[in-house]
């Protein structure tokens, strides 16, 4: 194309692009502008889309024309519309590591969580220093009837408008966690004021009626003044070792939308990545951590006479230091328990190769690892034609520590062994691209196809994972890993199927999108499966009772008692 006519063709589309957008007054074409650079990101860069069109009919196209249709077609549009516009648009995803918050302050609270059994709803959780006994006099176990005058499935089904549709218990589970947490941040509608509870005491049949005021706060932010826009964006090049881990950190196997509805109080067993879970005191302790420890475990003695060790995995955002103190914990079961139970329910996930670590001690045989498919973009292409020559001069571990400047990487070793990794993945890239492909054919991310044996730590004795709904991304991994190759049971409900890695982007701009994120690969199992949308159904399914809600999970340590004792036999 000569000058000339690549000026005509300029000329041509601005014409278009203006006569498109004539009669639209400054805010639409500020939401269509952001809709575009959205809608660019998630056709260069969203890996399920594919996947996505064939298991749901999803089409990001007619997705977002629908999207624009319902700004061009409103010529009194306020901003609030739009975020409800832009958040239908990544829900309609159906995907958990979607995420995105608006730059909003509006938000309200009750002290407590309530989650469902059977059809019914009861009080999990009261924060103490909030509602004390006195102010409340109710506890945890007791049924919650109905909520703001109507029942409380009512208020739960319409909460699941404002998240995705995707696993009916994952949705149902997020929009039991905000029936008492709500934020505009999400576009939701925020409460105020006096709510009315009607609850039903453990043990009675007598139903008291109780008002509760929302911890309120209001929106400080003012969009209505919004005349212009200002949108830009930045990006940083990656040059040597320390920058290549950052890369490798930055492809996050975590759920933002889970990690958001994390609440600050240590002592909540129900929260999202805590510390402790609600999971029971399984049997009569021998050891327990000490409160310091990165991780809450213990040994117990089953009533068979078996010795079996407990941990507490809450997330996979690891460092050196947690493998390390995982590793020691898993030292001294191996040496002295019969079997092991790992509880990593409401999980929101973290970092691959902090997995890869914590498996290489629960094992003494090579684990394999799920394939994934990226979408291939110039500036991964960049990276792998930047470090490929970098990686091919050097020669032993000792140059390997030098590059990366660490050992390890969140406990996972680096050596010669992850320079071959790496460097077939790089090369997997550049193929790809110069295949014209834009979703990359299956690959190990990194490259690293394989876990192997820790070197000095090997537990080899029967294993049970505990999951649940609110499991995510790194916590669909882990016990897909395990369950592919044999190494442990499964028990629970399944996860809730966020298999990929997620990406954030941020960038100034005037409509107050703090951030929004997709799924930069789709992950295939051992079968062929992906991960996404279907998670990990668990080898012993189980559901939580009405009685485990009101007499501390009775039912769900019973079940699994059960099922290490039938292990182990």
């Amino acid at each position: 194309m000569n000058n000339k006519t690549y000026f005509i063709f300029i000329l041509s589309f601005l014409s278009f692009w203006a006569s498109a957008n004539d009669g639209l007054n400054n805010v639409q074409k500020l939401m269509l502008g952001q809709l575009d650079f959205i809608h660019n990101i998630y056709e260069a860069r969203y890996a399920p889309a594919d996947w996505k069109k064939e298991h749901f009919g999803w089409d990001l196209n007619q997705i977002m024309s629908q999207s624009k249709d319902a700004i061009t077609t409103n010529s009194e549009i306020k901003v609030k519309d739009y975020y409800n516009i832009v958040s239908k648009f990544f829900y309609s995803t159906r995907d958990y590591h979607v995420g995105f918050a608006f730059d909003l302050t509006e938000k309200a609270k009750l002290p407590l969580i309530i989650r469902s059994a059977e059809n019914k709803y009861f009080i999990a959780y009261i924060n103490r220093k909030k509602l004390s006994t006195e102010s409340f006099p109710f506890n945890p176990g007791d049924e919650v009837i109905t909520f703001g005058g109507r029942p409380v499935s009512e208020v739960t089904k319409e909460l699941q408008r404002y998240f995705t549709q995707n696993v009916a218990s994952t949705d149902k589970a997020f929009a039991e966690l905000t029936l008492t947490s709500r934020s505009a941040k999400s576009a939701m509608p925020v409460p105020r004021g006096p709510i009315t509870l009607e609850i039903k005491q453990k043990n009675s049949t007598t139903i008291k009626s109780f008002q509760l005021m929302w911890d309120y706060t209001p929106e400080k932010l003012d969009y209505s003044r919004i005349e212009n826009k200002s949108m830009f964006n930045n990006f940083h090049e990656l040059t040597d070792g320390k920058k290549l881990l950052q890369l490798i950190d930055s492809k996050k196997y975590e759920s933002i939308l889970a990690k958001n509805l994390k609440r600050a109080d240590a002592e909540n067993l129900f929260n999202i990545g805590g510390k402790k879970s609600y999971v029971p005191d399984l049997g009569a302790k021998i050891w327990e951590s000490d409160k310091d420890n990165k991780f809450h475990a213990y040994i117990y003695r089953h009533d068979s006479g078996k010795i079996i060790g407990y941990i507490r995995i809450p997330h996979y955002s690891g460092s050196e230091e947690r493998f390390k103190a995982f590793k020691k914990i898993i030292k001294k079961y191996d040496a002295v328990t019969d079997g092991l139970i790992i509880d990593q329910i409401n999980n929101p996930g973290g970092s691959l190769f902090y997995i890869y670590a914590l498996i290489s001690v629960l094992t003494d045989k090579t684990i394999v690892t799920p394939k994934e498919q990226e979408t291939i973009v110039p500036s991964n292409v960049k990276s792998a034609y930047t470090y490929l020559p970098l990686l091919s001069d050097i020669r032993n571990d000792e140059e390997v520590h030098k590059f990366f400047g660490e050992k390890n990487w969140n406990g996972y070793p680096l050596n010669m062994l992850t320079i071959y990794f790496l460097k077939g993945y790089f090369r997997h890239i550049i193929k790809q691209w110069e295949l014209g492909n834009r979703l990359a054919t299956p690959f190990y991310m990194w490259g690293t196809d394989h876990v192997n044996p820790d070197k000095e730590v090997n537990y080899t004795k029967p294993i049970v994972v505990l999951t649940n709904e609110l499991d995510f991304s790194g916590g669909d991994f882990f016990p897909a890993i395990l369950q592919d190759n044999k190494r442990a049971t499964i028990l629970g409900t399944r996860t809730a199927g966020a298999g990929g890695y997620v990406q954030q982007i941020r960038y100034p701009n005037m409509l107050g999108l703090s951030y929004f994120s997709y799924t930069g690969s789709i992950a295939k199992r051992v079968n062929n499966e992906p991960i996404e949308n279907l998670g990990v159904t668990p080898d012993v399914e189980y559901s939580h009772t009405a009685k485990d809600y009101q007499e501390n999970f009775v039912d769900y340590k019973e079940k699994i008692n059960k099922t290490i004792k039938s292990l182990l036999q």
